[in-house]
């Protein structure tokens, strides 16, 4: 028997384990593959394992799906760049909007440029990144073809916490 947990900051009405192994179960059942629709459709039932897993209440459910959508609107907006002086030259596109969850600024979205400007929110948003680059990683370090990838996550991680670590003062010397 596989055991099964759930990954950082991730939980639902259910265990892992009881999650795992249903989903196990679906995926069998239609020939090893899982889609949303059909982890819906067998979680429909009260009594199925995964039904305290979903919003079941209509407008519930409906407004958490726009909010889903406008999470998706925001993250899909970029700021496209030209450079003026040469038209010709290929535009530059960074996101518009960034996922930030500072003191200063609460949980949500702020203008990518604040990054450039505002300390707190760039080291969250450094420290988002590498958290994404660790999962990444955690799913796809069993792929050797990656190691120099992996090996340059390394060399970052290394670099942004020597910056953002002032260089400790020598001891002083007792008399």
């Amino acid at each position: 028997m596989q055991t099964y947990a759930f990954r950082r900051n991730y939980g639902f009405g259910v265990t892992a384990q009881v999650a795992g192994e249903e989903l196990d179960r679906i995926a069998k059942e239609n020939e090893g593959v899982l889609t949303p629709s059909g982890v819906v459709q067998e979680s429909r039932p009260r009594q199925a394992p995964l039904h305290p897993v979903f919003e079941w209440r209509d407008p519930v459910a409906a407004e958490q799906w726009r909010e889903h959508q406008a999470r998706n609107l925001i993250a899909s907006v970029e700021i496209v760049a030209v450079a003026e002086e040469q038209p010709e030259a290929e535009e530059t596109r960074r996101i518009a909007y960034v996922s930030v969850g500072t003191q200063k600024a609460g949980a949500g979205y702020m203008d990518s440029s604040k990054i450039v400007t505002d300390d707190d929110v760039r080291s969250k948003v450094l420290q988002d990144a590498l958290s994404g680059l660790h999962a990444w990683r955690r799913r796809y370090h069993h792929l050797s073809e990656l190691a120099e990838i992996f090996e340059a996550i390394d060399v970052t991680e290394a670099a942004i916490e020597a910056v953002a670590k002032p260089p400790m003062d020598p001891p002083a010397k007792s008399a």
